[in-house]
């Protein structure tokens, strides 16, 4: 009896252990959404099943971490809603914006090629300007990066919105709409897959995003461990994916280089040699001469876009220079910081002593900014006596205490001009993204309303005082 007993605990101690090591070895779960019609990024294929570039990725990351991989591909803007609101569930893959951040919680960049969003037009309408729009049909879908970007540059009553990408690009196959932006390649993959090529073409790139998965807000546990992960997929494999839907698509340049050269190649190379081997010293000498005069053209043409981008004056860049480095920024995943300072009394000085003296005021308050900043702050002059200043990965807090801690300082270091010492002063504002607008131009034009706000402020107190001064030199005069 003893003997069954023990043989008993015994089988039942296997099979607890059985369990908990086949409890170990079992994959965790991870459940996956998306779009369902985005082709080639994530769709539902003809049979039925999940599909596409985004779908390759995370089956790839499934099978480096031993995770389960569940997909619930869907309209766009029900994929984004399931996201927010199941703990369960990851997006795979979307761009970063202050209105998203606030329901879902964004990873770090996905290892994803970006996103370059193009103006795509039908062929026989020319470029157009999305301002100035007033008998054209924009398409765009629901929920999606393009739509918020159209929606701060359109009215609503010129754009027709769609739930789902697929539906978007049929509409613009059967001229329901005449101009999208999307991505370049996904939307060159959607006109060859559907005989489409030529009836739209891309006129001019607007901005790129980077992707990121996101979860809900409720839920980050996961976060790190899913992040981390990443890790182990490595940018070879990435191209691979890319290549598998790209590589057959004409205007797409493959990912990887290849292997055999065209048969053209061979007969230049021989041709090459054979050159070489006949006239090696006039071929040394008309080789040296083209490589100077490609690098003199190449230093030309270097120089003419620094000159292009540089203000004259002051050596930073220029209003338009600093509104692209802007445009790089857009749906950035850190925040940063836009700075607009307004030199004081410029008119006064220019009237009074003359523009150099006024120039000389803005080359001293630049050459103080560039020491007081870091080499990572971006700064331009604007116009007159504006200036901007971009600072990058910077806490704004800190942000703010470095141009208080110069405004401070200017008394003590003036402008000594023809043996006069003119002490300089500005008024400067702030505006912090996403905080306060999801585009630099958005962000310029709020710091430049907050400050001149402030000047305003500061001219009717100053005319206060003024009064009040004269006032009393009045009574004094009286009094006497």
């Amino acid at each position: 009896m003893c003997l069954n007993r023990k043989i008993l605990l015994s089988l039942i101690s296997a099979t607890l252990l059985t369990f908990s090591t086949l409890s170990v070895a079992a994959p965790k779960q991870l459940t996956v959404t998306g779009a369902s019609t985005w082709e080639p990024f994530s769709f539902i294929n003809s049979n039925g099943e999940p599909d596409g570039i985004m779908v390759d990725f995370w089956r790839l990351y499934g099978k480096k971490n031993n995770v389960d991989i569940q997909f619930q591909l869907m309209d766009w803007p029900a994929s984004i809603a399931l996201a927010s609101t199941d703990t369960s569930v990851i997006h795979g893959g979307l761009g970063y914006t202050s209105n998203r951040a606030k329901y879902l919680y964004f990873s770090r960049e996905l290892p994803l090629q970006e996103y370059d969003v193009y103006l795509f037009t039908k062929r026989e309408i020319k470029d157009v300007n999305l301002a100035h729009i007033s008998d054209l049909n924009v398409g765009s879908v629901t929920a999606s990066v393009k739509d918020e970007f159209l929606t701060t540059r359109l009215p609503s009553e010129f754009i027709r919105r769609y739930d789902t990408f697929g539906a978007m690009n049929q509409a613009a196959y059967r001229g329901d709409i005449d101009v999208f932006i999307d991505d370049l390649n996904t939307t060159k993959y959607s006109l060859y897959k559907n005989n489409q090529q030529g009836t739209f073409v891309p006129r001019r790139k607007l901005y790129s995003f980077s992707l990121h998965f996101a979860m809900s807000r409720q839920n980050t546990q996961r976060m790190a461990e899913i992040e981390k992960g990443l890790e182990k997929i490595s940018q070879e494999e990435v191209d691979a994916i890319y290549d598998k839907w790209f590589s057959d698509i004409p205007g797409i340049e493959s990912q990887k280089p290849s292997m055999w050269p065209h048969w053209s190649t061979y007969i230049t190379s021989l041709m090459l040699v054979l050159t070489f081997i006949a006239v090696p010293i006039v071929l040394r000498r008309k080789s040296e001469d083209l490589k100077s005069a490609l690098k003199a053209l190449a230093n030309s043409s270097e120089r003419l876009e620094q000159v292009n981008q540089i203000d004259r004056l002051t050596g930073t860049l220029n209003r338009d220079a600093f509104y692209n480095a802007l445009n790089d920024k857009r749906f950035s995943s850190s925040p940063y910081s836009v700075a607009v300072l307004d030199l004081d009394n410029l008119g006064d000085l220019n009237a009074e002593c003359g523009h150099q003296a006024g120039d000389m005021a803005i080359k001293h308050l630049i050459s103080l900014l560039r020491g007081q900043l870091s080499s990572k702050a971006v700064i331009a002059r604007l116009s007159g006596g504006e200036f901007a200043v971009l600072f990058d990965y910077c806490d704004k807090e800190l942000a703010i205490k470095r141009i208080d801690k110069l405004r401070r300082s200017l008394p003590s270091t003036p402008l000594h001009l023809n043996q006069q010492i003119i002490r300089l002063s500005f008024c400067y504002s702030f505006a912090h993204y996403p905080v306060d607008g999801d585009e630099g131009s958005a962000l310029v034009t709020c710091a430049l309303k907050k400050m001149r706000q402030l000047k305003a402020e500061k001219a009717k107190q100053e005319f206060a005082s003024a009064e009040q001064s004269r006032m009393a030199s009045s009574d004094a005069e009286l009094h006497w």
